[in-house]
């Protein structure tokens, strides 16, 4: 009977660690100092995994744009090349970061991000897209209605 309850403990608590989702609407402000350029990071969750979070920001220095940040965290590289596909309604938008920052972390796995501009003329097809996936690695990604609900709200408090 222990181990029967240990074994649906341990059944329930990776269930959760695997299941995907961006819990509530919540934007982060992060500030940076740069001598030349000093810029804002305004972001919000719209996808999470296991290995990958997704995120939109509005970078605000000299000008302001949105991007989409994709970030990888896990034991091996992935080696994701900065291309990026967009398919918002059917409608397919390329886009290429062309320097991934790649990182060993202190614990041994590694971490690599890429950072794509939107382009003002595509961001009203993405944000009111009804069906929305992005592919950067592998298999496309399906963005849930919380995460579209979010890239909306998002573009509408900072557009």
């Amino acid at each position: 009977m222990k181990k029967l309850l240990v074994f649906c403990f341990i059944v329930i608590v990776l269930s959760g660690c695997l299941t995907t989702g961006v819990g509530s609407y919540k934007v982060k402000h992060e500030k940076y100092e740069d001598i030349e350029n000093p810029f804002t990071v305004d972001s919000v969750l719209i996808y999470k995994d296991i290995l990958y979070n997704i995120s939109m920001q509005k970078i605000t220095s000299k000008i302001e744009y949105f991007t989409f940040e994709i970030v990888y965290e896990g034991s091996s590289w992935s080696f994701i090349d900065g291309n990026v596909l967009i398919d918002a309604n059917g409608k397919i938008f390329k886009y290429n970061d062309k320097k991934p920052h790649r990182m060993v972390l202190n614990n041994g796995n590694v971490r690599e991000r890429i950072s794509v501009v939107i382009p003002d003329i595509d961001i009203q097809e993405i944000v009111n897209a009804n069906i929305l996936r992005i592919q950067f690695f592998a298999d496309p990604i399906i963005i849930d209605d919380n995460g579209k609900n979010y890239i909306k709200q998002f573009y509408e408090e900072y557009k």
